[in-house]
């Protein structure tokens, strides 16, 4: 019996020091003496602070650079695609696919609005991507798919002949008597007009391969700029020769130091060009609106 009290005795003690215990802790609980992140069941570790990150403000600026970035990325892969870079043979041994990288560009564009650390360490490792295949692609690709050098050596041999066509026949063009100095005005304001879509291709093509940014289907635009440049510059002075567009107050159609820089400048900006067609356009439409009036 002395036994059975003691166990009894001793099994009432425990379940005082438990319901004890439990009661003190509700009471520390209610007066703010134990942290809800150090109870025993709660969720967070006691000694690991809780994770805020995802409240950290997104900084506007690195975004918009970081998003910058990517697009640089994705334009890369894009005319890479165009190119043929995939389809080389070192590519394929070494397991390097567009598909990946394009897979790192989706996600660090998902990161961009949650973490801007793990967006840009994401681009990071797209662009290697990019750079180990263009470095596993060979030297044959890098000079035509990314470097485009035919069409250097192309725009370069044009701009070459006609200096050297210059230097060459440069006496014999001047003392020419069959052609009458109209003739001459002509034919340098057709040349200076090459000269300017050549000037406005090579620059054009240094941005574009110093980006990465060069694709295949630009060649024929390249290829056909210089003779569209010589056009624009004879038009521009047919215009200007026939009294349809006025760029000065002096006659310039004589002097070939005038006429020169307004081809060139025709040949390389189009736009300024196809400006003055609209604006010959305009005088005859105002021309057949006075003749529909008097009639």
């Amino acid at each position: 019996m002395k036994k059975e009290g003691r166990v009894y005795m001793g099994a009432m003690s425990e379940g005082r020091d438990e319901s004890f215990e439990k009661t003190d802790t509700k009471y520390r609980k209610r007066q703010g003496a134990i942290p809800r992140n150090n109870l025993p069941n709660s969720n967070n570790p006691p000694n690991k602070p809780p994770d805020n990150s995802s409240d950290d403000p997104i900084d506007p600026e690195r975004q918009k650079e970081i998003r910058k970035l990517i697009d640089n990325v994705s334009v890369r892969l894009q005319a890479g695609i165009e190119n043929g870079l995939f389809e080389q043979k070192g590519i394929e041994s070494n397991n390097i696919t567009w598909g990946k990288i394009q897979e790192l560009i989706k996600q660090a564009r998902n990161e961009l609005s949650v973490n801007l650390d793990e967006a840009e360490n994401l681009q990071e490792r797209a662009l290697d991507m990019y750079f180990e295949a263009v470095n596993k692609a060979g030297s044959v690709w890098r000079f035509s798919g990314l470097y485009a050098g035919h069409l250097w050596i192309f725009l370069v041999g044009v701009l070459i002949s006609i200096f050297v066509f210059y230097y060459l026949s440069l006496d014999d063009y001047i003392k020419s008597e069959i052609l009458s100095e109209e003739h001459k005005l002509a034919i340098d304001v057709v040349v200076w007009g090459i000269i300017g879509s050549i000037l406005r291709c090579l620059w054009g093509l240094r941005f574009n391969v110093a980006r990465s940014h060069y694709r295949k289907g630009w060649r024929l635009h390249y290829i056909s700029a210089p003779f569209l440049g010589g056009i624009l510059g004879a038009v521009v002075y047919i215009l200007i020769y026939g009294g349809l567009v006025s760029i000065s107050s002096q006659n310039t159609t004589e002097n070939v130091f005038a006429m020169i820089p307004i081809a060139a400048y025709a040949g390389y900006k189009w736009e300024w060009a196809v400006k003055l067609f609209e604006k010959v356009e305009k005088v005859f439409e105002s021309d057949k609106n006075e003749e529909s009036k008097k009639e």
